[in-house]
């Protein structure tokens, strides 16, 4: 399977948007989360640091590229070198500007996978927590995919 992170995220984004203004915020919330995970495995892809992983025998289940929210945060945190090493381009600047920010262990904070099945410690999402994820998610889909 060949992972398009950057459609995946601006189509999770449209739906994100559109949810949102139909007043499901949960959905809404689910998808502005997953905007900001593919747009951050579209940065650690297209800067190279994933196949780096990939060709020093790391599973892809040991790095962000396998994990989600609110694991993939730490994840990147504990790469963060392998990230600054291997990250190249424009892109390479990108990522490593998001992830090196003093605010990125704090994006998508709260935010759940299980949103996704209605679990009652996930749903309902609070509007003002559904709001500050798709201030994330707009950030990282406009930075890394978009560069904006």
């Amino acid at each position: 399977m060949t992972e398009r992170y950057s459609v995946a995220a601006e189509r999770h984004h449209r739906v994100a948007v559109r949810l949102e203004a139909d007043g499901e915020t949960d959905d809404a919330a689910y998808h502005y989360g997953l905007v900001g995970e593919n747009a951050l495995k579209y940065g650690l892809f297209k800067s190279g640091v994933a196949q780096a992983w990939d060709s020093g025998g790391i599973k892809r289940t040991n790095t962000p590229m396998g994990k989600h929210f609110p694991k993939l945060t730490p994840i990147i945190r504990d790469l963060i070198a392998d990230i600054r090493l291997f990250a190249s381009g424009r892109i390479g600047a990108q990522i490593q500007s998001v992830v090196d920010d003093s605010a990125f262990a704090g994006r998508f904070q709260g935010w759940s996978i299980d949103i996704r099945y209605a679990d009652d410690q996930c749903t309902p999402v609070d509007p003002a927590d559904c709001a500050r994820w798709a201030q994330d998610a707009e950030l990282f889909l406009w930075r890394l995919v978009l560069m904006v």
